[in-house]
């Protein structure tokens, strides 16, 4: 009966001395030494560095690989996420109280927005940024993994190199942009439980949960644009708002899937480059037939596009070292918008025939080690890449789409130069468009279908790139005129022509010597 009782004592003692352990681990002692990205990022944290060290010490006192890993990985690349968010402040600047995150619909947050202006006079939303690093919580994050890793292995998913990469990047994180940071992953498997719960997506579940989704979410491309200054709406925001253009659906589709167990992130065209405007598409999958891209606005797997992407890019959880913003580490010295972040890679090659670009830039009395490449998109030159000269006066770009007509530019003083001539990526070579200007022709342009119709009456002036829009003369058709003649065009010149009631939607266009024109 003694020896009975002294295992019981000691079992107990051990039992106690495990609690104690686990238990210290949560309240701020380290289950084993942090490795030196985590304790980096600690000591940027500052005053939250609590919050972190809370799901650090719980994750680690699981003594679960997977967990462990998981809560590297998220707090390793913490430092470079932010949300971009706004409040409502009254016309003293006072914040106003007020989250629309608190109500079950749009109808009822705008119910209560109406109310506070009511009570404070005119709101005016305010604009502001804050970094996961400084605010995000050790309930979110132990939640997340928590959840995250459950699901997976439900999933009954072989946990290989392979699939781990594909865990860790793609279905753990709890953001897929820059969003307001809210907790969404229990919110998420609860609503949508009945979806995708096979083990392999199908095309039939898919089917089901876009059709699902159209019933209750609406697509505003073209149709609204959002008031608030907010670029991407956060993951309960996306459920109650309801409405967004497809970067929301590509966003809300890629939490579904990850909630579920499925890889998933955003694949983003900054610019198409033979149109106006750009798209969000997601990486998903495993679909059928090995495919992985799939347009949620549409409902569709992606086989291939309509037309050619400028770049498409994927968007990661973790710094990726490719990245111009990795590489200078400066941001000012970048244009404003994607570029400046560290999170995406290019897959341009999954989508696309693609082929470096290799071409001579201008030189500049001050050097500039990056220069940037640019399509023509919404009447203006916007950048879709980098490259880094490889001596004074050469680049090269990679993996950009065959089919388009590219302009490298500077970035100097917050505005973009030119920093070469435009250089159109054909099939077959690439063709630099310096033009010719001592020598020139006469060229007719003619209606196309689809392209170019004229206007009786209307101005329609043409235009060459001489780094930058040369005018060289305007027309009006009369009658039944179905063709221009313009006069003194430079040989191998970039053209553009603009009616006098453009949109800025027009295409620029060359015109081969067989009179041929090729629309880009």
């Amino acid at each position: 009966m003694r020896k009975q009782n002294r295992k019981i004592k000691r079992t107990c003692l051990a039992t106690l001395a495990i609690c104690c352990v686990a238990q210290l681990a949560v309240v701020g002692q380290p289950a084993k030494p942090y490795p030196p990205a985590i304790s980096s990022v600690l000591t940027e944290a500052k005053a939250n560095r609590s919050e972190l060290e809370k799901a650090l010490n719980y994750m680690y006192a699981t003594g679960d690989s997977l967990k462990i890993k998981s809560i590297d990985f998220l707090l390793s690349n913490i430092s470079i996420h932010s949300s971009a968010d706004y409040y409502w402040a009254d016309n003293s600047n006072h914040r106003v109280s007020y989250n629309e995150a608190n109500y079950s619909s749009a109808k009822e947050a705008a119910s209560a927005l109406e109310a506070l202006s009511s009570k404070y006079g005119k709101l005016h939303p305010v604009p502001y940024t804050y970094r996961d690093i400084d605010s995000i919580k050790a309930d979110m994050l132990i939640e997340n993994i928590n959840l995250a890793v459950d699901k997976i292995r439900e999933r009954k998913v072989e946990m290989n190199k392979k699939n781990e990469e594909l865990f860790l990047e793609y279905v753990l994180p709890y953001r897929t942009s820059i969003e307001p940071l809210q907790n969404w992953r229990k919110t998420y498997t609860a609503r949508f439980g009945s979806f995708l719960t096979e083990s392999k997506l199908s095309e039939a579940q898919l089917s089901r949960l876009y059709e699902n989704v159209k019933t209750w979410f609406t697509n505003t491309y073209r149709v609204e644009v959002r008031k608030e200054p907010l670029p991407r709406l956060g993951a309960l925001q996306l459920l109650t708002t309801a409405k967004g253009p497809c970067e929301d659906i590509a966003d809300l589709t890629s939490l579904i899937a990850r909630s579920k167990g499925f890889p998933s992130a955003v694949d983003f065209i900054p610019a198409w480059a033979t149109a106006s405007g750009l798209h969000f598409l997601n990486f998903l999958g495993p679909l059928p037939g090995d495919k992985t891209h799939y347009d949620a606005a549409e409902g569709t797997i992606v086989d291939t596009l309509a037309r050619e992407p400028a770049k498409v890019l994927r968007t990661t959880y973790s710094a990726q070292d490719k990245t111009i913003a990795f590489l200078l580490k400066d941001t000012t010295l970048i244009p404003d918008g994607f570029m400046r972040f560290q999170n995406y890679k290019d897959v341009t090659e999954e989508y696309w025939r693609t082929a470096d670009i290799r071409t001579r830039l201008f030189r500049l009395k001050v050097e500039k080690k990056a220069a940037f490449i640019c399509v023509w998109n919404n009447a203006n030159w916007r950048p879709v890449w980098y490259g880094l000269k490889k001596d004074n006066d050469s680049i090269v770009y990679t993996n950009m789409a065959k089919g388009a007509v590219y302009l490298p530019m500077y970035y100097i003083d917050k505005r973009m130069i030119p920093a070469g001539w435009p250089v159109l990526n054909d099939f077959g070579r690439t063709i630099v468009l310096q033009p010719d200007t001592s020598h020139k022709r006469t060229v007719q342009i003619e209606e196309q279908t689809q392209y170019l119709a004229f206007r009786a009456g209307k101005k329609y002036s043409l235009y060459y790139w001489n780094n930058t829009w040369i005018p060289l003369g305007t027309k009006v058709p009369e009658g039944t005129f179905s063709k221009l003649q313009f006069d003194n065009v430079p040989i191998n010149a970039l053209l553009l022509l603009i009616p006098e009631y453009s949109q800025g939607k027009e295409r620029p266009f060359l015109i081969k010597s067989n009179g041929e024109r090729l629309w880009f």
